[in-house]
């Protein structure tokens, strides 16, 4: 596998990873306001939960495919980054944890 082809795949991983993450907030949230007694349905954001969950998780896998398919030696670094993300992520789900309340 090529240098640059590894740079790119470790960016792309964690914006990827992170997408997956926040797809269920967004699955948090659509389920809050469909159990709102009154309250209208929001289609959109299923669709939007949709979207962000089946762009991680098919970027997710298909980058870790691609490197252990090219035999990356460091692919360690990507689930380190990752671990990163998920870090950043938290703040975000607490959020999203106290907004259900």
């Amino acid at each position: 596998m090529a240098k640059p082809l590894r740079i790119i795949l470790t960016i792309l991983a964690p914006l990827f990873w992170f997408t997956l993450l926040c797809s269920l907030s967004i699955r948090m949230m659509a389920w809050r306001v469909d159990n709102e007694p009154g309250a209208d349905r929001i289609p959109e954001l299923h669709t939007a939960f949709w979207i962000a969950f089946l762009a991680g998780f098919l970027g997710t896998g298909l980058i870790h495919f691609l490197l252990i398919r090219y035999r990356a030696p460091r692919i360690w670094l990507i689930w380190v980054v990752n671990g990163g993300a998920t870090l950043l992520y938290i703040p975000f789900f607490l959020l999203t944890l106290l907004l259900m309340v």
